[in-house]
């Protein structure tokens, strides 16, 4: 599948700030030969959309419900998601630990976006995790998947490149041709070499944040998209 350059603003930007977000750099994602994906709050998720109209920008959900459609007070079901997002971020470090998510919840998860056309981002942080989700069945077409250890997510402590290849070599060994996209305090300096050892792409948490700081990973994404 195509390289991604995903933005995850986690729970960080109001609606107003999203906008404000988008407007300032839409040319430059626009232009971006290598397909950029925003994943906003749900809330924001309207607004983005209808900035990002006729652009070839992605859009994607920062998780959904395990659930289906029904009497579920409080959850997002992917039916509500249906042609508002293309993909969804699922199975995120943040959420493993603070919402105790298993991997039984996550693989209902994946099998809920694909029944609407939604790509799934399937996070994992250790090789446990990719095995108990080999060991469950987990489904691997269609899908992405990203590499987030744990010690480099919001530390500003990113895993060297060579470390990172090594998991996605192990990945790899267990789910077979994978598209993995590696996550973990990306910024403008490392982007690269990421790219470079075999990743299909980064998803972006903090350094997302920042317009200027983003537009500068899209760039070096674009000229190096050839890796």
């Amino acid at each position: 599948m195509e390289k991604l350059i995903v933005a995850n603003w986690k729970a960080e930007k109001n609606i107003s700030e999203a906008s404000s977000w988008v407007k300032t750099i839409r040319h430059i994602l626009e232009e971006s030969v290598v397909k950029v994906v925003i994943c906003p709050d749900f809330v924001s998720i309207p607004v983005v959309r209808g900035l990002l109209k006729d652009t070839s920008v992605g859009l994607g959900a920062q998780d959904i419900s395990s659930e289906d459609k029904g009497p579920h007070t409080g959850e997002v079901v992917v039916d509500s998601l249906k042609g508002l997002v293309d993909y969804v971020i699922l199975g995120h470090s943040e959420r493993r630990s603070g919402q105790a998510e298993t991997t039984t919840m996550i693989i209902k998860k994946v099998g809920h976006a694909d029944r609407v056309g939604i790509t799934p981002i399937v996070c994992f942080s250790s090789l446990e995790e990719v095995r108990d989700y080999h060991k469950s069945h987990g489904p691997t077409e269609k899908i992405y998947f990203a590499y987030e250890p744990l010690l480099a997510i919001g530390t500003d402590k990113p895993q060297g490149s060579e470390e990172a290849k090594k998991h996605l070599e192990s990945f790899k060994e267990i789910l077979g041709d994978i598209d993995l996209l590696y996550g973990g305090s990306v910024e403008e300096n490392n982007v690269r070499s990421y790219l470079s050892v075999g990743f299909q792409g980064v998803l972006v948490g903090n350094a997302s944040l920042n317009e200027e700081q983003f537009a500068k990973i899209v760039r070096i994404a674009n000229d190096n998209k050839s890796l």
